[in-house]
């Protein structure tokens, strides 16, 4: 996930789906490193098969540079634990911030898979329309 640059002080969220694909999936916990937070899931979660469930990143700078870092899910899918990399700058005031973007993590065959979800609007026949495009970002292979 890649949150940019924000100016130290303010925040930015990112939402995550947990996917289930064929057999349920217990996540037990999650860590994220230093400047990001993970909220909106309690562990340990369960995760139907071909259910969803969402959670929250937050970076929120506190001083100016550059913050990498991960959260990583550990679950009984065979490729647990999940990393996903952090990234994200903390900038001197007008770095932006407040906007929200969407990833999605599937469980399928003992692989989890990464995909950006950009939503893309646009106006068809007078009225607004939201496209949403998914973009595989990596995909994590089990024992």
């Amino acid at each position: 996930m890649n949150f940019g640059s924000l100016a130290v002080g303010s925040s930015k969220s990112q939402t995550g789906t947990l996917t289930a694909s064929s057999t349920d999936i217990t996540v037990t916990s999650a860590a994220s490193t230093q400047g990001y937070s993970l909220s909106g899931i309690a562990f340990p979660a369960t995760v139907p098969a071909n259910q969803s469930i969402s959670f929250t990143v937050t970076f929120a700078p506190q001083t100016v540079g550059t913050f990498s870092g991960n959260i990583s899910f550990v679950s009984n899918a065979s490729n647990s634990a999940n990393t996903e990399t952090l990234t994200g700058t903390g900038a001197q005031s007008g770095g932006g911030g407040g906007s929200t973007n969407q990833y999605e993590f599937v469980f399928t065959d003992g692989t989890l898979y990464i995909y950006s979800i950009d939503t893309l609007s646009s106006t068809e026949n007078g009225q607004p329309t939201d496209y949403g495009r998914h973009q595989r970002l990596s995909s994590l292979r089990g024992k």
